[in-house]
Parts: structure tokens; sequence; C-alpha cells
């Protein structure tokens, strides 16, 4: 076990992650092998449970509205966990949310929660906006924009409003 000073040091040092001082578990800290109720133990219950194609089982848990990241914990038939990957990155958006198809509780499934939900009562839509860091580690956000039927109108790419000092929304 590391001193209290020891780990201190490593935090500064960049090597272990600050949260990790105050007790709480995140998706990167957990073993491959563990089992499904190992990793709810841990990390709590996940925002969505989705069988994959491939016969995994895909757990979702999203750190928003604090957190920039969304993990998708893989599981395998057996239920032992055997990947984990960064979920808010833009090939995924290409990807998977399809204007006209996707609907908002697909965006809920690959997304878990979102950091805020914003209503456009004029235009008949609202709006699901995850906070990331972009490839450049650039503070962005993407904004899930769907109509009162649920189905994705659009999505698109901006500057993390609270990083706007001059124009911050909340």
């Amino acid at each position: 076990m590391l001193s209290r000073r020891t780990l201190l040091k490593l935090v500064a040092a960049g090597a272990v992650p600050a949260f990790a001082l105050c007790g709480c578990a995140h998706p990167q800290m957990i073993d491959l092998g563990s089992t499904e109720s190992q990793v709810v133990e841990k990390l709590g219950k996940p925002d969505s449970i989705t069988a994959m194609p491939d016969g995994t089982t895909r757990y979702t848990y999203s750190l928003q509205p604090e957190g920039q990241e969304v993990w998708w914990m893989f599981f395998d038939k057996n239920g032992r966990f055997v990947k984990r990957e960064q979920a808010l990155v833009e090939e995924n958006f290409y990807r998977l949310i399809k204007p006209g198809k996707t609907t908002i509780a697909d965006v809920y499934r690959l997304f878990g929660h979102c950091t805020k939900i914003f209503d456009f009562k004029l235009l008949n839509q609202s709006a699901y906006m995850y906070r990331f860091q972009d490839a450049s580690r650039s503070d962005v956000v993407l904004w899930v924009q769907y109509g009162r039927d649920n189905v994705v109108t659009e999505w698109t790419i901006s500057e993390d409003p609270r990083k706007n000092t001059r124009f911050p929304i909340y």
C-alpha cells in the first residue's frame, strides 16, 4: 500500500488521477477479468446495458455532468470484463448518430446521462449536451438535437460554453 505522501507525489506528477485520493472508482481502474457484479459494486449501476451483435454486453457509464467522459465497459458471454472504450469520440458520433433515424433513447443507450438538457420551445426541439475533449484535447461539447417525436434532427460540436468567459450559457 502506498503512503499518502507517495500517492500525493504521484498525483502531482500526473501518474495517478486525482480521483484516486477520494476513494472513488473510475472505469480505468477496473481490472480486466472482473465480473459484472464486481464492476457494478465498484462503479454503481450503469446508465444502460446493451446486448451487442458479437455476443458481448456493453455497460455505459457517463461521468457527466462534471466529467468529460462516457465509458463503455464490455463483458464476454461469461460475464467477465474484457474491454473498455471512451465513447465520446467524433468517430462514434459519425458512425452511430443518424439524424432522422436515431432516437434520443438510442443516444441515451450510447452515452448515458448528459451534462444538461436544453428545451427550445419555439422550435419544438430539445438538445442533449455532452462535455468532452476532442482529439486535440480542447474542451468541447456534443449537442444532440431532437424533435417532439424524440428522433434526432441533427448533432454538432462546439466550444464548451463553460470555457467561454464572454458568453457563458450556464
